[in-house]
């Protein structure tokens, strides 16, 4: 079984919802997402077999907007925390929702 880490160490799960750091332009941005998938990855530089979350995000930096991105894959596990769902807020979890 694969098994994928938050940075404080929480396993996650397909379903779960997590905040995760993402390149905004020339700096680092945290978006809301929720876990589609743990897949096998290449192994690492050390060797070690490896995993990645396949996430579908929420874009909701710039303004009112919130529209859902490309789903995509995480890799690093220190970017990535757990959150409860009433941690998000109610427009990002109605996207969240739709797409998962």
């Amino acid at each position: 079984m694969l098994m994928f880490c938050d940075k404080t160490g929480k396993q996650l799960f397909p379903g779960d919802y997590i905040v995760y750091g993402h390149a905004l332009g020339r700096c680092a941005g945290l978006r809301y997402g929720v876990v589609l998938d743990i897949v096998k990855s290449e192994n690492d530089d050390y060797g070690r077999p490896g995993c990645k979350l396949h996430v579908q995000g929420v874009d909701d930096d710039w303004g009112e907007r919130c529209k859902p991105v490309k789903p995509g894959y995480l890799q690093f596990p220190k970017r990535v925390l757990k959150v409860a769902l009433g941690q998000i807020p109610e427009n990002v979890r109605t996207v969240l929702k739709a797409r998962s």
